[in-house]
């Protein structure tokens, strides 16, 4: 047994039947809405070092110790095998939503090269609809002087790609115009309306959904109930009873079957529970949108390219553009 403090992980082995303990679970769950609420690997240290909180040899958990949790998609219930990604058997002990929302924090946080001319206000949000790479800022300097600035397919930068596509060039003045003519476009009260039903059709089936999971957590707790409550007579007789080697052996036998079916209801039902978190987590509602996009709207004259940039990171997933088609998928709208 290990006796060396909160072990938060160490899952390197998987099995159908392991089962996180809760305290483990816990404790993952403090490092993954510490770092959402704070940003920082630092300030998540700072508030492990606080809790008392070790990883399992003892140590205390560094900022690099955390990053590298935070990072590991076993947590989210996946096992990396050559590089690729596959579904585990094992329970997760954070929801994927949680997860990605890690991850675009510590992309977010990454630091761009100095050397690097054109930033973009686009960039890492541009997605060429035409083989889904992404679309870098770029710049080309004519004989006179003058620097054209531009979006570039990546798959253009290799000229031995089989893609399909054969690249988009997108003036960087034109896209940053055309985006935000269509993001605009979002807070108009016919827009706001058909999102508004979207989201309504949306909700009334993961509602379903999360009822669904519900009835099936009380029924696997009523279940619970009722076999923990026949385990006890069972102990209780054999303390009671008098009872033959041969009888009491049976009621041992019988004991030791309740135990193994109290055990897959307790995994079923802590299964259960995770996924109502992840059920509940796609409820959606419009409000927090809707103030975004104003708020945006009102105010995007006068704010800055830095402030837009802000506003992209917290609201924007992506944005798909194929020559003058635009698509923008929004986190705040994840249907």
């Amino acid at each position: 047994m290990y006796n060396g403090g909160v072990r938060p992980f160490g899952y390197d082995s998987i099995s159908s039947e392991l089962v996180p303990h809760k305290l483990e679970r816990k404790v993952v769950e403090f490092l993954f809405d510490s770092f959402l609420e704070f940003k920082s690997t630092t300030i998540v240290a700072q508030k492990c070092f606080e809790m008392g909180f070790r990883d399992r040899d003892s140590k205390l958990m560094d900022k690099r110790k955390i990053h590298k949790i935070l990072k590991r998609p076993i947590y989210k219930g996946y096992v990396k095998w050559n590089d690729n990604l596959f579904k585990g058997i094992h329970q997760p002990l954070v929801t994927e939503t949680k997860w990605e929302k890690a991850q675009e924090i510590f992309a977010e946080n990454a630091t761009v090269s100095p050397r690097c001319k054109i930033k973009g206000l686009l960039k890492g949000f541009l997605i060429c609809g035409k083989c889904n790479n992404y679309l870098s800022p770029n710049y080309t300097k004519k004989k006179n002087g003058n620097i054209y600035e531009y979006y570039r397919c990546a798959s253009t930068f290799n000229n031995k790609s089989n893609t399909k596509c054969k690249g988009q060039y997108i003036p960087l003045k034109q896209a940053h115009e055309t985006v935000f003519e269509k993001l605009l476009d979002y807070a108009t009260e016919t827009k706001l309306k058909i999102i508004q039903e979207k989201i309504a059709n949306h909700n009334l089936q993961a509602q379903k959904d999360v009822n669904f999971n519900e009835a099936d957590i009380k029924k696997s707790k009523a279940k619970l109930k009722d076999i923990k409550h026949k385990k006890e007579l069972y102990l209780d007789s054999l303390v009671t009873g008098d009872f033959s080697k041969s009888e009491r052996k049976k009621i041992n036998d019988k004991i030791d079957e309740f135990s193994l079916i109290e055990k897959q209801l307790e995994t079923d039902i802590y299964r259960l529970e995770f996924q109502l978190d992840e059920l509940k987590d796609k409820i959606l509602a419009i409000d927090e949108f809707k103030q975004s996009i104003i708020k945006l709207k009102l105010n995007y004259e006068a704010l800055s390219e830095s402030e837009l940039k802000a506003w992209l990171k917290e609201n924007v997933k992506q944005i798909i553009i194929d020559e003058e088609v635009i698509d923008i998928s929004f986190k705040k709208l994840d249907f």
